[in-house]
């Protein structure tokens, strides 16, 4: 008989890579860049049960009150690494593939998600 499956919740990415491995968990939801890069650091392969439909990176954030001009400034800063040599050197080290320019509306196949579960 198969034993049922205990849901958990933990933060995705590196944190569930390693409970995956460790056999603390058997199954994680995981960012499919991170899982590629845990799996090549750490010498570990994992089996994909289940490939969402794509969505962006997450999100670079401000809080309300930095001012508009500040927050474009690092936005610009944060779009032009990949052409920066200095910058680019950085994501590659990171495995970043760097930033794009996203909307509101980019995320909403995440929004549909956290509905699907209640959240």
């Amino acid at each position: 008989m198969r034993k049922a499956l205990r849901p958990r919740q933990t933060t995705g990415g590196p944190p569930a890579s390693a409970q995956l491995k460790a056999r603390r968990v058997e199954a994680a939801a995981v960012n499919s860049r991170f899982l590629a890069q845990y799996s090549e650091r750490e010498g570990v392969r994992f089996r994909e049960l289940y490939i969402s439909e794509p969505y962006p990176e997450l999100p670079v954030v401000v809080h309300p009150r930095v001012p508009a001009a500040v927050v474009e400034k690092v936005r610009q800063a944060l779009l032009g690494m990949k052409q920066d040599p200095g910058a680019s050197a950085i994501l590659e080290r990171a495995k970043s593939p760097g930033f794009e320019p996203a909307t509101d509306r980019d995320y909403e196949g995440v929004r549909r998600v956290y509905r699907l579960i209640g959240q």
